[in-house]
């Protein structure tokens, strides 16, 4: 199967070619075209997926193995062995326990690399630089990367680094 190639939103080159060094930068875009792409895109942020507590809990009773224990629970039960099926769901209860906590944590993890993220990029809008929100970012805006930086989002587009002249001391002689 073929692979879909796009070319760069703002210099058309394809991302396999190599363009020309730019030395300006393009004045970006419009705030006009930007409301525009944003009110036909929508905002550049992936939506909160909140499953309430007790789905969550019921989930790790849903899966494979928890179902073939409680498979094995009814068989047990059937039997009349009483104790065996007593101990698996016992053993099954705290792994959906064990599972539940670890989530919680992994959860609590996740929303605080959220919260120390950079929410912010600078972008080029109508010839100037100015710092948005990365979730107002749309295709085709320019952003600003210098030493250092955080990208604030996934981007396909120009981009616009800062760098400093790096001095060549290769030839002198001490």
């Amino acid at each position: 199967m073929p692979v879909l190639r796009k070319p760069n939103t703002v210099t058309g080159v394809m991302p396999d070619e190599s363009p020309e060094i730019v030395t300006r930068v393009p004045q970006g875009l419009s705030s006009a075209e930007a409301r525009r792409r944003l009110a036909d895109n929508g905002p550049h942020a992936t939506p909160d997926s909140a499953v309430h507590p007790v789905r969550r809990a019921l989930g790790k009773f849903i899966a494979p193995v928890p179902c073939l224990l409680e498979a094995v629970i009814a068989l047990q039960l059937l039997l009349g062995e009483y104790v065996e099926a007593s101990v698996i769901a016992v053993l099954l209860v705290f792994n959906a326990v064990v599972a539940l906590i670890h989530a919680g944590r992994a959860r609590a993890t996740i929303e605080t690399l959220k919260s120390r993220l950079p929410l912010w990029a600078a972008v080029r809008r109508d010839g100037s630089w100015i710092n948005l929100p990365a979730s107002e970012l749309v295709p085709g805006d320019i952003i600003k990367l210098s030493l250092g930086s955080i990208v604030a989002a996934d981007y396909f587009g120009a981009i616009a680094i800062t760098t400093f002249p790096i001095a060549d001391n290769s030839n002198s002689m001490a």
